[in-house]
């Protein structure tokens, strides 16, 4: 019963790629970007630190405007320093303070003497 006109047909072969622009960018594998994820993660382990500091700088601030903080241990060093600066003269200074003014954060000495190392006053 077959008649001369038969036309076999294929079975149709689906096209692997996706037919969507979304589809498309999901069938694309993952690119692994280590640069991206080793500076979300260092930025990430910073975030501790910088928290810490600000909150520091605050707890300052607050204290400053209450008035001067004495910085007794860096009374050797100015009087180091100084006394570099000025040549032979010795200086002793009573103390060190960190006061807020107008217009920021001021380091004040107190009592400042400075000897020559004779026995004139």
């Amino acid at each position: 019963m077959s008649s001369g006109n038969d036309i076999e047909v294929e079975p149709t072969v689906r096209s692997r790629r996706p037919r969507t622009k979304t589809a498309r960018r999901q069938a694309k594998p993952k690119r692994r970007r280590p640069f991206r994820r080793a500076l979300s993660l260092g930025l990430l382990a910073l975030l501790p630190f910088v928290v810490i500091a600000g909150l520091a700088v605050a707890v300052v601030y607050v204290r400053l405007t209450n008035g001067p903080i004495s910085l007794t241990f860096l009374k050797p060093a100015v009087e180091n320093q100084i006394s570099t600066k000025l040549g032979g003269l010795k200086v002793s200074v009573t103390d060190v303070l960190l006061s807020l003014e107008d217009h920021g954060a001021e380091l004040k000495l107190e009592n400042v003497r400075v000897d020559d190392g004779g026995d004139a006053p």
